[in-house]
């Protein structure tokens, strides 16, 4: 009996500090576990030795002339809720996959840094070692270079080789067709003569 009377003060006084809108709609758990803390505290002071485990409102309604209203109001608060859940959800989702991408361009632009440095640093390497090649034979490197050079721009390109008025001289001119290794102008010059030999009928002109 003394518990039941510390519960039902216990309730009313809740009860006194919360809307009744808010206890038939959306506040009943907050009802039920403020009763439950303050029945707990006035048992304790009593020293009963007792210890209630739960409290719960079983049945609380809106008078029937708007418990209907009161039902709707409590579903849209509901369906609030769940809106706000799922919106949090998507958020948490958005976030961690936003995170995601963000770390994998930073992983893609790291990697791509390391290999330009590496690039740069073996490129520097390359020239330090061509640059001291160079001082140590500045003559035939330099003739060298002029070479590569001129090899890397007539490469793909038409040339017509005009020997001066004096000749060839001791030029060599190395002609490559289109098969097989490459022979000197002079042997491709004969070779062409006698194949035009060989089609032209004897006596003819």
């Amino acid at each position: 009996e003394t518990i039941k009377l510390q519960t039902i003060a216990e309730t009313l006084e809740t009860l006194a500090h919360h809307p009744i809108d808010g206890v038939y709609t959306s506040a009943r758990a907050v009802v039920e576990k403020e009763v439950l803390a303050g029945v707990r505290a006035r048992l304790l002071a009593l020293d009963l030795g007792v210890e209630v485990l739960r409290f719960a409102i079983r049945d609380v309604h809106a008078p029937p002339e708007v418990h209907a209203a009161f039902r709707d109001v409590a579903s849209a608060q509901e369906d609030k809720q769940t809106a706000i859940n799922v919106a949090l959800r998507y958020q948490v989702e958005t976030v961690n996959l936003a995170r995601g991408d963000a770390a994998r361009e930073v992983e893609i632009a790291r990697s791509f840094q390391d290999a330009e440095v590496k690039r740069a640093t073996g490129e520097s390497k390359s020239l330090d070692l061509r640059s001291e090649a160079f001082r140590e034979r500045p003559v035939g490197n330099r003739k060298r270079a002029y070479l590569e050079t001129m090899e890397e721009i007539l490469a793909n390109s038409r040339k017509i080789i005009r020997p001066g008025w004096k000749g060839s001289g001791g030029v060599d001119l190395w002609i490559s067709p289109r098969e097989g290794t490459p022979l000197p102008m002079g042997e491709v010059l004969r070779g062409s003569e006698i194949r035009q030999a060989e089609r032209t009928p004897a006596g003819g002109e």
